[in-house]
């Protein structure tokens, strides 16, 4: 039932971008969903990170979920909270090191000022571990985790 219902969300995801209308003759991604461990502590932390302001939430003890949604007026982000869902380390527990699960394996946004954005983020006390620079367009990348160890990159 757990990965069933996992596997919904993340085709929904895959669903909303693969579908959705150009803007300015390409497409534009404004909304993703992720399973979280701790909603309240995720909530805080995507709210901080990326700017974002609750919109909605609801729950069902009986169901065993917990839904936050957050916007911005740019993106909408949905925190799911399932009774019974694992974490990546668990599910990856004795497997060959470098072995990953199949599917999402980041979200990547757009940043208009780099430096920032990084003071942001240090104002907040993530650190980032490496920032790469483009060869070609000399356009600087990073990528940091949420508390569950979610990847999110960050462009110039």
């Amino acid at each position: 039932m757990k990965r069933t219902i996992i596997a919904l969300v993340f085709a929904f995801t895959i669903s909303m971008t693969a579908f959705a209308q150009p803007v300015s003759g390409y497409l534009r991604p404004s909304f993703s969903a992720v399973v979280v461990k701790d909603m309240t502590v995720s909530a805080k932390w995507y709210e901080s990170v990326l700017k974002l302001n609750p919109k909605s939430t609801m729950s069902d003890d009986k169901g065993g979920y917990k839904v936050v949604i957050l916007a911005s007026a740019e993106y909408t982000l949905e925190l799911l909270e399932l009774k019974g869902s694992m974490a990546t380390t668990q599910v990856l527990e004795g497997k060959a090191e470098g072995t990953k699960i199949q599917g999402h394996f980041k979200i990547g946004f757009t940043v208009k000022d780099m430096d920032v954005y990084l003071k942001h983020l240090s104002s907040l006390g993530i650190k980032v571990p490496q920032v790469w620079t483009d060869q070609e367009t000399r356009k600087r990348n990073f990528m940091i985790t949420d508390p569950d160890g979610n990847l999110l990159q960050f462009f110039e």
